[in-house]
């Protein structure tokens, strides 16, 4: 009972908390940090360490009531915005997901995870746009990962710019090796460039790498053909004097109007 253990029990029960969870003792966890917050109501480690076992427990409700009630205090609080915004992620809330990263990106700008998901929330809600900034970020921070890379990409092709998309493309093919995502934004972009026998050479690498993407070829020349007639029949002339042997796979999409 001195005047210095007194002062500091609230931390003492926030720490033991943690040994208890480095010991996977969950329930003792929860009850230290329970015990540091009926002591300090206001102890914000103990608050934010007590809501993240909610979240690793399941309890994402309650996880994002407790993280909510940290970003009252303290709205910059970096770890608690990161973790809310997931939670509101699983939880389908996009705006309240897409708040949060994107502040917690803003909060701290070298985090290369924080940069992702910010991108990701804003790409999974349509504004791809809006995502170009958070990816191009990760894509510089986040070395070797490849879901910044397809993100960054993908905000490109919609922003328009289309040989920055071809070079972020040509990076993760020689990067990661062949894969569906990059082929097929980089077809799309040199369409875009009207480099119609590359596309269709990139193509042609994409039915190798895996035939199911023929479902995906047919839906992108069909809407061609409505949208870019000219091009649609070149598409059809190269494809028929150099390639006739996709006719037959690219099928209904090669249809002269």
């Amino acid at each position: 009972e001195s005047p210095c253990c007194v002062k500091n029990r609230s931390r003492f029960w926030n720490e033991l908390g943690m040994c208890r969870m480095n010991q996977a003792e969950s329930d003792l966890a929860q009850t230290c940090f329970e015990n540091a917050l009926q002591i300090t109501p206001d102890y914000t480690c103990a608050q934010y360490n007590l809501a993240t076992f909610a979240m690793q427990s399941g309890d994402i409700p309650g996880a994002i009531r407790i993280y909510d009630g940290i970003l009252n205090d303290h709205p910059d609080h970096f770890n608690t915005l990161f973790n809310a915004g997931i939670c509101y992620g699983h939880t389908e809330q996009k705006d309240a997901a897409i708040a949060r990263l994107t502040r917690a990106a803003q909060v701290n700008p070298h985090h290369g995870h924080a940069q992702f998901l910010a991108g990701e929330s804003l790409l999974q809600a349509g504004r791809a746009i809006d995502a170009l900034t958070y990816f191009e970020k990760a894509h510089a921070l986040n070395h070797g990962h490849f879901e910044s890379t397809q993100g960054y990409a993908i905000s490109l092709l919609e922003a328009q710019d289309y040989k920055q998309t071809l070079i972020v493309c040509d990076q993760a093919l020689l990067t990661y090796g062949p894969a569906v995502l990059p082929l097929q934004v980089k077809g799309d972009a040199l369409l875009a460039l009207n480099r119609i026998e590359e596309a269709i050479q990139c193509h042609i690498d994409l039915i190798h790498l895996d035939l199911d993407a023929r479902d995906f070829l047919v839906s992108r020349i069909q809407n061609m053909a409505e949208t870019q007639p000219t091009t649609h029949n070149q598409y059809i002339s190269i494809v028929l004097d150099k390639y006739p042997e996709y006719k037959a796979i690219l099928g209904a999409g090669l249809k002269h109007n």
